[in-house]
């Protein structure tokens, strides 16, 4: 994530980690049924920071790539968000490590 979805990221880690047990998750933020006006608004801006990251990587055909219509896609939208939180623990979480990234690409 760029620095400048950093406040958008920091909002939806609050849902995911309780200050009690950081091992459960609060309120899943890959779930858009759980999420607030603003916290939809921060998962969304992430999806398409994602999305401009993932399109150009790893799509390597026209159906591989993200479209930019996804927001009017419900099921792609869920998707999506499951996606990018899964990346995140295969790479930027604090317990991410090789076996969880290479599992991540595997699927």
């Amino acid at each position: 994530m760029t620095p400048a979805r950093q406040p958008d990221l920091d909002l939806l880690l609050s849902l995911y980690r309780t200050t009690t047990d950081p091992d459960k998750v609060s309120r899943p933020p890959w779930t858009w049924s759980t999420l607030l006006g603003a916290e939809r608004a921060a998962l969304a801006r992430l999806l398409n920071e994602f999305a401009a990251h993932y399109n150009p990587t790893y799509a390597t055909c026209e159906d591989d790539l993200i479209p930019p219509c996804w927001p009017h896609h419900p099921g792609l939208a869920h998707e999506l968000a499951t996606h990018l939180w899964l990346w995140y623990g295969a790479h930027l979480d604090s317990a991410a490590t090789a076996a969880i990234a290479g599992d991540y690409y595997l699927r």
